[in-house]
């Protein structure tokens, strides 16, 4: 199990699994590349930090991307020690295709089955790869996820700077941390889907393609990339957790917040708004207001419909919930042992919504950098989740 809301695409309504992995970072703010202070390099923290032998430790890479034409990909690199996993890899890739066929990939291996480099970010998982190196221009990541049913290749770059937002850490006594990096805030997304003659997608009938023949469908869109890590178990780590993505044509807006168990109403968050070429305005901490709550009767929760949102810099956000597109039992994938042990703990649930949303940023100086700020206003996924 991992340890934090992942960021499967939520523009579409699609549900998403419950929890992430997590990380901490000594360098908070944001660095960008060609600053006479050079960034910190990205590295895998599992077996190069001694922090990633806890039993709770949870370290992930995921991007969300929004195709050209419709349709959506969500890809997800896990490694985990949580419940006895002992450091497995989980590399999974999820596609909804403009015509809303779905293709899905997965490869799971035990902890000392797959292979990284000592340095960086360069994961093997048999045959099957995840990498993301930083150029003088910018940063570019691979991903290759194979097993029987398809073959995805994808490969993101990025001029944009990496960002490690303060409202996005945890740091407690004893070397328990959590945090979150940024790795392309907006990616250009290229990539191929093969899928064996004698396979299909969901959806999608047999008899249409040409037999004896793979399939290969060629994608691009945009995407955004992130990297968490850390060893505070997801119960707690977080009590609620409230997410926004845009991946639109002309900018990309991604806003991540949670509330620590026992503070109700005190949010770490960020928010970043960017568009290919710059980042045009960025809150690494952020005050978030949940409000409008109603009563889902399934669970019980109270789910807010509209958040309020101040940033450092007077960012003033605001994101009200216009539709419900889902609603997902986090712990749906375990057996019934599993699933009476966790539930012990927490309850999580995830709601999803269509929503509309509007930023308001001055022009400021930051990370040695000019904002130039703005009116933002559009139409986003929104994610509620509830751990407890």
């Amino acid at each position: 199990m991992s340890a934090m809301p992942s960021s499967r695409p939520i523009a579409i309504g699609r549900p998403r699994p419950a929890l992430l992995g997590l990380a901490v970072l000594a360098l908070l703010g944001w660095l960008a590349p060609g600053r006479a202070r050079a960034a910190r390099p990205i590295t895998l923290q599992y077996g190069t930090d001694p922090r990633s032998a806890s039993s709770s430790f949870s370290e992930q890479f995921d991007f969300n991307a929004r195709l050209r034409g419709g349709g959506s990909a969500y890809v997800r690199l896990l490694i985990t020690n949580i419940a006895g996993a002992d450091g497995r890899a989980e590399l999974r890739a999820s596609v909804i295709l403009p015509d809303k066929r779905h293709v899905a990939s997965y490869v799971r291996m035990k902890g000392g089955r797959w292979h990284h480099a000592r340095r960086g970010v360069d994961i093997h998982l048999g045959t099957s790869e995840f990498t993301f190196r930083q150029t003088p221009r910018g940063s570019i990541a691979h991903v290759l996820v194979q097993d029987a049913h398809a073959t995805m290749d994808f490969r993101l770059t990025s001029a944009l700077p990496v960002l490690r937002p303060a409202g996005g850490a945890v740091v407690e006594p004893g070397g328990r941390y959590y945090a979150t990096e940024s790795l392309m805030p907006r990616a250009h997304l290229t990539g191929t889907i093969r899928i064996p003659a004698d396979h299909s997608p969901t959806g999608h009938r047999h008899d249409i393609d040409p037999p004896g023949h793979d399939k290969i469908i060629a994608l691009r869109g945009t995407a955004s990339l992130e990297h968490r890590v850390g060893n505070i178990a997801p119960y707690d780590l977080a009590a609620r957790w409230y997410s926004l993505h845009d991946l639109g044509g002309r900018r990309t807006v991604l806003l991540s917040s949670f509330e620590r168990p026992g503070h109700p109403g005190r949010a770490h968050g960020w928010l970043v708004v960017a568009n290919d070429h710059q980042v045009l305005a960025y809150a690494p901490r952020i005050r978030l207001h949940a409000r409008a709550r109603r009563r889902d009767p399934k669970t019980g929760y109270e789910v807010p419909h509209t958040l309020v949102i101040q940033g450092e810099g007077g960012l003033v956000a605001a994101v009200k919930a216009t539709k419900a597109t889902g609603r997902v039992d986090d712990l749906g994938g375990l057996n019934a042992v599993e699933r009476f042990i966790v539930q012990r703990l927490m309850r999580p649930w995830t709601f999803s919504f269509n929503a509309q949303y509007l930023i308001k940023a001055p022009a400021r100086a930051a990370g040695g950098r000019a904002l130039p700020g703005g009116s933002f206003r559009g139409e986003a996924g929104y994610q509620y989740q509830q751990i407890h």
